[in-house]
């Protein structure tokens, strides 16, 4: 399948919940651009099934980040992809989010000893 982004996709892993009238999921966010995300979800207790489906809408919360909505575009068994339905200046706002957090954890890979 060939995939038409008009934003880079920055590959961050902070912890991430997807939520709605359907249920709720918890796991870790796999990568995010302004547009949107993918998310994969995390069930210790073994498979991990969810009711999101093509279409659903979403709220998004992200560790660090301001809540989001969007529309679940593509889902796998083990997570789902989200755009975001976003204003141009919230989508400057989740830029600057985005980079300060890919910034920190920079910073902590480089203050960590070297073992």
């Amino acid at each position: 399948m060939d995939e038409q982004r008009d934003r880079l996709r920055q590959v961050l892993k902070k912890l991430a919940f997807a939520k709605n009238e359907k249920g709720a999921r918890g796991g870790l966010l796999h990568d995010i651009s302004a547009k949107g995300a993918g998310l994969n979800f995390v069930n210790p207790m073994g498979s991990v099934d969810h009711a999101f489906e093509v279409d659903d809408m979403v709220e998004v919360i992200i560790d660090g980040f301001p809540p989001l909505n969007g529309r679940v575009v593509r889902t796998k068994q083990e997570g789902i992809f989200v755009a975001f339905d976003l204003d141009s200046e919230a989508e400057k706002s989740l830029i600057a989010d985005i980079m300060i957090a890919t910034n920190q954890l920079a910073l902590d890979n480089e203050s960590r000893p070297l073992a």
